[in-house]
C-alpha cells in the first residue's frame, strides 16, 4: 500500500499547476458526503433499536420522542440520503472534466518530451510504444490510478465513521463488526494485491510487444504477403495478445472477487453478531444486533468493495504509471542537458563549417562510429560525403544537422559551436533522407509540413518546380491539393524522393543536405534535379551523401569516408587519382 501511495503523490508532481490541489479537494469532498451517510447511519442506529424493542425513541440533546418525531427523523434519513447522492453525482461530473483535462496535459508532456529529447535518446525508442504510451497508457495513469486513489479518502472515512457509529451506539456488536470485517478485508486485500500487480505487468509488456509487432508488419506487409508469412505472423500475434486478454481477464475477476466474498461473509457475520446480541442482551439484543449488523454490514460491503476495487485498479495501473512517469523524466532530463546554451546566434553570412577532430560513439557501441574526423566546408560550395556502406556516412550527416553531439572533438559555424547555437542552425537547414516519409494529407502539406492550410501556394509550386515535380503535380485531379494517401501509397518511389527535396526547399534553406536523395530517381530525373540544384551553386551550400558517384562528380570537395575515418578529400578527379578504392568506383559506373 505504501508504494501505492508514493506512486500516486510522484504521479500528482508530473500533472498542470493545481492538479494536486483539486485531487486533495475531491477526496476531501468524498470523505464530507461520507459524513452524510454515517448521519443518516446514526439516526437509524438510535431508531432501529426502540422499535424493534418496542421502547421509546430517545434522541441526544433532544430526548424522547413520538411517533410524529419518528416520521420527522425517518425524513430527515431521507433527505441526508438524497442530498448525498445529488452531491455524489455532482463531484463525479466535477472530477471526470478534471481527468480529461489532466489526461490531455500529461500526455502531451509525455508527448512533447519524446519530440524534443535529443536525437541519440530516440533512437532507443520504439514508435508503436510511443503511441501507446502517449495514449492508452495515459489514460491508464489518470483514469486507472490517480482519479481512484483519490478516493481512497472517502471510502476509508466512510468505513471509519460508520464504525464509530455502531460502536458508540453498540460498543460489542461495533467490536465483532470492525474485526469481523477488517479481517476479511486484509485477507482479500493481501491476496488480491500482489495478483493484480503481476496482472498489470504482464499486460503492458505483452500490450506493448503486440503494438511493435503489427505496426512493424503492416510496414512489411507486401513482404509477408508475398513469402506467405501471413498464417506465421497471425500466430505470433495470437500468442501475444492471448497473454494480454488472460491478464486483463485476471484484473478484471480480481477487481470483482472482492464483492462476492463479502457478500457471502455478512452472512457469516449475522450468525457472529447474533450470537454476541444474544450472550449480552438476549433475544431483543439478538434482534437488534442482527438489524444493526444488516444495516452496517450492507453499507460497510459496498465501501469495502470499493476500497479493494481502487486498491486492485491501482495495482493493476501501477506498470503504465510507474512506464509514464520514468518516460517523462528520462526524455526531459536529457532534453534538458541537450538545450542547455542552445539559443546563441549565428553570423548572417558564415563562411565556413568547421568539423574538428570530431569522434562519436554510440551509447551502446563499443568502437566509434566517427573516428577523429576533420573537414572544412565552404559555405556556398558543394561537399559530397562518400564510401562504401558501414562507412560512416549517416553518423557525419547527422552530426552534421546537430542531431547528435561529438563524443570528442568540436563542429561550429564560424568558431561557433553547433552544440551552442542548435535553433539558430536548425532553423538554416533543410534535409532530404533516401527514405521520405509522407502523411496522409494532401501534396501542399506534405511539402509545407503541416496539418492545416497555413501554407504558401506559390512556395509549394517553386519548391515543386526546382525538385522536377510541378508538372505531374498538376496534372494529377486537384493539383496541390490531391491527397497522397497513407505513407505516401498513391506516389512512386521517385515521386516520394522528389516531394521529399521539395519539402526541404520550401523552407528556403541556407544549406541543403541530402541523404541519398536522389537514389530512387531515374537517370533523366536524377539530372535535372542535380542541375536544378547546381543552379544554386553560391547561394545554397550543399552537403550530399550518394552512393551513385555520377551524383557528386561536379562537387566542389569530395570527401572519401572507411571505417569512420575521412581518408581522402578532394574534387573528383583527384580522389580518382589518389584513391584506388574510389578510382574502382568510378570505373565501375563508367566515369573514368
Amino acid at each position: 500500500m505504501r508504494d501505492l501511495i508514493a506512486l500516486y503523490r510522484e504521479l500528482l508532481d508530473a500533472y498542470p499547476p493545481g492538479a494536486r490541489r483539486f485531487l486533495n479537494r475531491y477526496g476531501a469532498t468524498l470523505g464530507a458526503l461520507a459524513v452524510f451517510d454515517a448521519a443518516a447511519l446514526a439516526l437509524l442506529a438510535l431508531v432501529i433499536g426502540p422499535l424493534a424493542s418496542g421502547d421509546t425513541v430517545t434522541l441526544p440533546v433532544i430526548g424522547e420522542i413520538g411517533d410524529a418525531g419518528v416520521l420527522i427523523t425517518i425524513a430527515c434519513i431521507v433527505i441526508l440520503t438524497l442530498a448525498k447522492g445529488a452531491a455524489s453525482v455532482w463531484a463525479l461530473y466535477w472530477a471526470t472534466r478534471q481527468a480529461a483535462r489532466y489526461e490531455l496535459e500529461l500526455g502531451m508532456r509525455l508527448f512533447g518530451s519524446y519530440m524534443r529529447a535529443p536525437w541519440v535518446s530516440r533512437l532507443s525508442k520504439n514508435s508503436a510504444d510511443i503511441v501507446r504510451l502517449t495514449d492508452s497508457s495515459v489514460n491508464q495513469s489518470v483514469v486507472g490510478y490517480s482519479m481512484p486513489g483519490a478516493t481512497l479518502v472517502g471510502e476509508a472515512v466512510t468505513l471509519a465513521t460508520i464504525l464509530v457509529v455502531l460502536g458508540t451506539a453498540y460498543p460489542a456488536i461495533g467490536a465483532v463488526t470492525l474485526v469481523y470485517l477488517g479481517a476479511l478485508g486484509a485477507m482479500l486485500y493481501f491476496w488480491i494485491q500482489r495478483r493484480a500487480r503481476e496482472a498489470g505487468r504482464v499486460n503492458i509488456r505483452t500490450s506493448l510487444f503486440t503494438s511493435r509487432l503489427i505496426t512493424e508488419m503492416v510496414g512489411a506487409m507486401k513482404e509477408l504477403t508475398l513469402r506467405g508469412k501471413n498464417a506465421q505472423i497471425e500466430q505470433v500475434v495470437r500468442e501475444s495478445r492471448t497473454r494480454t486478454v488472460k491478464a486483463r481477464a485476471n484484473a478484471q475477476f480480481l477487481s470483482q472477487l472482492p464483492r462476492f466474498v463479502l457478500e457471502a461473509g455478512i452472512i457469516g457475520g449475522f450468525v457472529l453478531v447474533g450470537a454476541v446480541g444474544f450472550a449480552t442482551k438476549g433475544v431483543a439484543g439478538a434482534t437488534t444486533g442482527i438489524a444493526l449488523f444488516g444495516l452496517a454490514g450492507f453499507r460497510m460491503a459496498p465501501s469495502v468493495v470499493r476500497f479493494q476495487n481502487v486498491t486492485s485498479t491501482m495495482a493493476n495501473n501501477r506498470e503504465p504509471a510507474r512506464r509514464i512517469l520514468d518516460e517523462i523524466k528520462d526524455s526531459e532530463v536529457a532534453r534538458a542537458e541537450a538545450e542547455a546554451d542552445t539559443d546563441i546566434p549565428l553570423p548572417p553570412s558564415p563562411n565556413t563549417l568547421q568539423v574538428k577532430d570530431v569522434t562519436f560513439r554510440y551509447p551502446t557501441a563499443t568502437t566509434s562510429a566517427i573516428d577523429n574526423v576533420s573537414l572544412d566546408m565552404p559555405f556556398g560550395k558543394t561537399t559530397a560525403i562518400v564510401g562504401a556502406s558501414g562507412s560512416g556516412k549517416s553518423t557525419m550527416v547527422n552530426l552534421l544537422l546537430g542531431l547528435l553531439t561529438p563524443t570528442h572533438g568540436e563542429i561550429s559555424v564560424d568558431g561557433i559551436p553547433l552544440s551552442h547555437a542548435t535553433t539558430a542552425w536548425r532553423a538554416r537547414v533543410g534535409y532530404v533522407p533516401q527514405d521520405v516519409s509522407l502523411f496522409d494529407a494532401t501534396i501542399a502539406q506534405n511539402v509545407a509540413l503541416c496539418w492545416d492550410n497555413s501554407y504558401d501556394p506559390d512556395r509549394v509550386r517553386a519548391a515543386l518546380a526546382q525538385a522536377q515535380l510541378l508538372e505531374s503535380v498538376e496534372d494529377r485531379d486537384k493539383g496541390i491539393e490531391a491527397r497522397v494517401g497513407e505513407r505516401g501509397i498513391s506516389v512512386s518511389g521517385g515521386q516520394r524522393q522528389r516531394l521529399g527535396i521539395a519539402r526541404a526547399l520550401y523552407a528556403n534553406p541556407s544549406v541543403l543536405v541530402l541523404d541519398e536523395a536522389t537514389s530512387a530517381l531515374d537517370t533523366a530525373t536524377e539530372s535535372a534535379v542535380t542541375e536544378s540544384l547546381r543552379s544554386l551553386h553560391g547561394e545554397l551550400t550543399l552537403i550530399v551523401v550518394a552512393h551513385r558517384l555520377a551524383t557528386v562528380r561536379h562537387a566542389d570537395q569530395i570527401a572519401f569516408m572507411r571505417d569512420g575515418r575521412v581518408v581522402a578529400r578532394g574534387t573528383f578527379e583527384y580522389l580518382v587519382g589518389e584513391v584506388p578504392d574510389f578510382a574502382k568506383q568510378a570505373a565501375l559506373a563508367g566515369l573514368v
